[in-house]
């Protein structure tokens, strides 16, 4: 009789694959869940085959070693070490791939002095394992965003001073003069590294961004026209979206720099042409998903036809900078990737190669037509004006900001249209200034994120003393609490022009007359 027989039908109800090996690894048994593991028709299939045949190829060497060592283990130490543990990967019959955890029960003769097989009990622990691992991967982007913010951040600051100087440069110089076009190439280089942080800061999900209720059907009938001149005219593009398609709480531009950026992304895994497919549906999770609470959401999927994402690659294609294309920037799915965790979205990959690649999104979802606005109010009046309109406003502004150079550039730029200006590198200095100058202050200028106090407190401080006080909130990035903090505020995102600073002075200014 079997080792298996002798077990009865126990074995066919238990949920784990059962294997009995000889010590050659040779499988001589093997129960029905162990079929439907190995997805194998029948046992013919399995029996008489090495167990490494069903073995990924790079782990079928740890594998053989284990069982060895297995096989070595005396009766006499199978108290202490009553079974043996081993983790790997198999791949099916029909070609598809599980991790699994083993549990290797040596069979010792008559005798007790060797082993004479093994018995094999195997679960599925694919689930467990790709969770694992989604969230290593998720803390190592983590970690680099946390970089890319901090230089972004850091950039901003620069990149403000530079193009902001270079623009007061500009002003005092005629157009046809040499100098003016050194400054002018200055000010173009500064615009376009102002992208790259831009870039960064999706990323790092620390770029502040206006949020309405958004339909994603609605976007991308919107963004086909200019999809089809884009991709090429040997892609075909369908569209599968749900007619009853909830609502997304999102900034507009976002969701069609997704859909751009992955569209542009399936194209050049097309080089032959293809068909790219854009679909939606809504989606609701009974239990805990990945790192989605149990709820409602909205899928978007876009998937290509092309040449598939190695498994070498696949881990790195969300870091920012990393590219296959040669002339890429590697930054278009690291920027996809910020702006769904920046929406608590998931996204995930679906890849098989030579059949193509999709991208999934969950985004959580909403059920309402909202018009009312929970998102902060974020202004900016483009890059392209030099010279602001006086404000006719006689008033006096304090700056807070802790690095030097940008708070000694707005000040330049304030005092040269004719206002009072006060400094400050921190918030406890700002609130002494305040409070020890025997004037009135009419605005206050502070960076959002201040080395020794919240922003917010020193605006609270300012309004107790000056009731009437008008607040612009400046900033290179800010984290979530900054971002839902800064809701109906007056707002200014580095790196900013004079003409850009000057236009909201005026504005907030006038709200005062």
């Amino acid at each position: 009789m079997s080792i298996l027989d002798s077990l009865g039908n126990l074995v066919d109800f238990l949920p784990e694959c059962i294997r009995v090996i000889s010590k050659e690894g040779v499988v001589l048994e093997i129960n029905t869940p162990g079929l439907f593991m190995l997805e194998a028709d029948s046992k013919e299939q399995v029996v008489g085959r090495p167990i490494y045949d069903f073995v990924v190829p790079e782990c079928r060497d740890g594998l053989r070693k284990f069982i060895e060592e297995s096989l070595k283990v005396a009766f006499s130490e199978r108290l202490a070490k009553p079974h043996l543990q081993y983790e790997y990967q198999v791949q099916t019959l029909r070609g598809n791939l599980r991790f699994v955890n083993s549990i290797f029960i040596p069979v010792y003769s008559t005798d007790r002095r060797e082993a004479s097989s093994l018995i094999v009990i195997t679960s599925d622990v694919t689930e467990k394992k790709q969770l694992e691992l989604y969230t290593q991967h998720v803390s190592k982007l983590e970690s680099i965003g946390r970089l890319a913010g901090g230089v972004a951040h850091d950039f901003n600051n620069i990149l403000t001073v530079i193009g902001g100087y270079s623009e007061l440069i500009l002003s005092k110089l005629e157009k046809d003069s040499r100098v003016y076009n050194y400054a002018l190439e200055i000010k173009k280089a500064v615009d376009r590294a102002s992208w790259l942080t831009s870039q960064l800061l999706a990323f790092s999900r620390k770029r502040v961004v206006t949020y309405d209720w958004v339909n994603l059907n609605t976007v991308i009938s919107d963004v086909l026209k200019m999809l089809r001149r884009i991709v090429g005219e040997d892609i075909e593009i369908v569209t599968l979206l749900e007619p009853s398609l909830k609502n997304i709480l999102s900034d507009r531009g976002h969701m069609e720099q997704v859909i751009m950026n992955l569209s542009v992304n399936a194209r050049e895994a097309m080089p032959k042409g293809g068909i790219l497919t854009l679909a939606t549906r809504n989606v609701c999770l009974q239990r805990r998903y990945m790192d989605l609470d149990p709820g409602e959401y909205v899928v978007l999927e876009v998937r290509d036809t092309g040449c598939g994402i190695s498994k070498e690659i696949l881990p790195h294609i969300f870091e920012p900078y990393f590219t296959t294309k040669k002339q890429g920037t590697g930054l278009g799915l690291s920027t996809v990737y910020g702006i769904v965790k920046q929406m608590r979205g998931h996204i995930e990959v679906r890849t098989e190669a030579g059949k193509g690649t999709a991208f999934i999104i969950y985004f959580p979802a909403s059920g309402q037509q909202d018009t009312e606005d929970r998102s902060p109010s974020v202004t900016s009046e483009g890059l392209a004006v030099v010279h602001a309109p006086e404000t006719g406003v006689e008033a006096t502004i304090l700056v807070v900001e802790d690095d030097t150079a940008v708070r000694h550039y707005i000040a330049e730029v304030l005092e040269e249209k004719g206002f009072r200006v006060f400094e400050a590198g921190r918030g406890k200095d700002a609130c002494i200034l305040m409070e020890s100058q025997k004037i009135a202050f009419n605005l206050l200028i502070t960076d959002v994120v201040l080395p020794d106090m919240d922003s917010g407190e020193v605006e609270e401080y300012a309004r107790r003393l000056f009731p009437d006080i008008g607040i612009i909130y400046i900033s290179g990035y800010a984290d979530r609490v900054n971002i839902w903090n800064l809701a109906n505020k007056h707002f200014i995102q580095k790196p900013f022009s004079s003409g850009d600073l000057l236009t909201m002075v005026q504005r907030v200014l006038g709200e005062k007359v």
